[in-house]
C-alpha cells in the first residue's frame, strides 16, 4: 500500500461528502423550501442526478445533512475550521 492509497478517497464517497457539506451550507442559508436541488448540486460541484442516487432526493439529503451536522466529530471539525478562519 502506498501513501496515495491512504489519501485517496473513493469517488463516490467524495461526491457524497461534497453534497453533505454543500447541503449544510445551502439548507442553512435558504431553508428546506428555498434550497433547490440545482443549487445544492451546483454548490457541491456535482451532477444534479447525484442527489437522488446517493440520498433518494432532497428530503433524504436534508436528513443526512442534519445527522452529519449533529455528529460530535463533525461539529469539532467545523469549530476548528471557524477558529482558523476557514469558510470566510
Amino acid at each position: 500500500m502506498t501513501n496515495n492509497d491512504l489519501i485517496m478517497q473513493p469517488r463516490g464517497d467524495a461526491t457524497r461528502d461534497k453534497l453533505l457539506n454543500a447541503a449544510i451550507d445551502v439548507f442553512g442559508r435558504y431553508g428546506f423550501d428555498g434550497a433547490t436541488t440545482r443549487k445544492l448540486a451546483d454548490t457541491a460541484g456535482v451532477n444534479l442526478q447525484a442527489i437522488p442516487y446517493y440520498f433518494g432526493g432532497k428530503e433524504g439529503l436534508f436528513i443526512a445533512a442534519a445527522y452529519q451536522e449533529g455528529r460530535p466529530d463533525h461539529m469539532a471539525q467545523r469549530r476548528a475550521g471557524r477558529a482558523m478562519g476557514a469558510g470566510e
